[in-house]
């Protein structure tokens, strides 16, 4: 799950978690990365919580956060999005939490700012439980 978060945010961004390799011609998804001259590197990467989207929604996932420092990308200036996403930006996480977000966009940014300052607390699992929303936490 973790390379694949690595990939969809450089396929969706174009921003590289990843350390430098020679530059390699292979086929496959990471073909762009190895000729950015890259590999990617999951060591930069926090698992910080899962959740799974409430029964009877048109489109259901199962999702997992992550969150990495900026000193893991490779060019955090260089930012060119493939079109799936609306806007890319960087913004301070307090005008993040701020935007107009789906809950559990607003609830991971919050885990995020609390990992910042308690990086070892148990990991937060969102669903639906009985018609309930739920978080239990977990080590």
């Amino acid at each position: 799950l973790a390379l694949t978060a690595v990939r969809e945010t450089f396929e969706e961004t174009g921003l590289i978690l990843g350390r430098p390799a020679p530059p390699a011609s292979v086929a496959g998804p990471w073909r762009e990365y190895r000729q950015a001259g890259a590999l990617p590197d999951l060591s930069v990467l926090s698992y910080i919580a899962r959740a799974i989207t409430p029964p009877g929604r048109t489109r259901r996932f199962d999702a997992r956060f992550f969150m990495a420092p900026v000193e893991g990308l490779r060019d955090p200036d260089r930012i060119e999005g493939s079109g799936e996403l609306d806007e890319i930006a960087w913004l301070p996480l307090d005008e993040a939490r701020a935007l107009d977000l789906p809950a559990i966009t607003r609830f991971v940014l919050g885990e995020m700012a609390e990992r910042l300052t308690h990086p070892n607390r148990p990991l937060p699992f969102v669903r639906m439980v009985r018609g309930q929303h739920v978080v239990e936490h977990r080590d």
